[in-house]
C-alpha cells in the first residue's frame, strides 16, 4: 500500500469512528457531539485531499505558515472548511462542513451550549457526505 493510500485509509477509518462517537454523544453531551461531528468531517476531508495529492501548503498562506512549524499542521481548519469542494462535495455539503465547524466552535469556546436540535440537523447530513467520500457509516 502506498503512503498516500495508507494516510487516506487512516484518516477515513478515524472519521467513521468519530462520526459514530458523535451520534452516541448527541443526547447526553451536545457540546462534545458537536466537536466529534466536525472532526469526523475534518478527518474524512483530510483523507480525501491526501488521496487526491492536494498540498495545502502550496495553495494557502495560512497552511504554509503552519507547515513550517510541523508538516502535520498543514491541514488548517480554515483550509478544510473553505476548500471542501476540492473533494467533489457540492455546495450544500460544503455548507454542512461550515455549519459543523461553527457548532464545534460554539460547543468548545462559547458561553451558550449547542442545542440538540441544531446539532441533530447537521448530524443527519453527515452520513451522505461521508459516503460521498467513500466512508460507510450505515449498516
Amino acid at each position: 500500500m502506498s503512503d498516500a493510500k495508507a494516510i487516506e485509509c487512516h484518516f477515513k477509518r478515524k472519521a467513521r469512528a468519530t462520526y459514530l462517537a458523535a451520534a452516541q454523544l448527541l443526547r447526553a453531551n451536545p457540546n462534545s457531539a458537536a466537536n466529534r461531528a466536525y472532526y469526523c468531517l475534518y478527518q474524512a476531508l483530510v483523507g480525501e485531499l491526501e488521496s487526491r495529492g492536494v498540498r495545502p501548503e502550496q495553495i494557502d498562506a495560512g497552511a504554509a505558515k503552519a507547515a513550517q512549524q510541523d508538516m502535520q499542521l498543514k491541514w488548517t481548519h480554515s483550509f478544510i472548511k473553505n476548500n471542501a469542494g476540492m473533494t467533489g462535495l457540492d455546495r450544500r455539503q460544503c455548507q454542512v462542513v461550515r455549519d459543523a465547524y461553527a457548532l464545534r466552535r460554539q460547543g468548545d469556546y462559547e458561553l451558550c451550549d449547542v442545542s440538540g436540535p441544531m446539532l441533530d440537523e447537521v448530524l443527519k447530513r453527515i452520513p451522505d457526505i461521508l459516503e460521498c467520500l467513500g466512508i460507510q457509516v450505515r449498516a
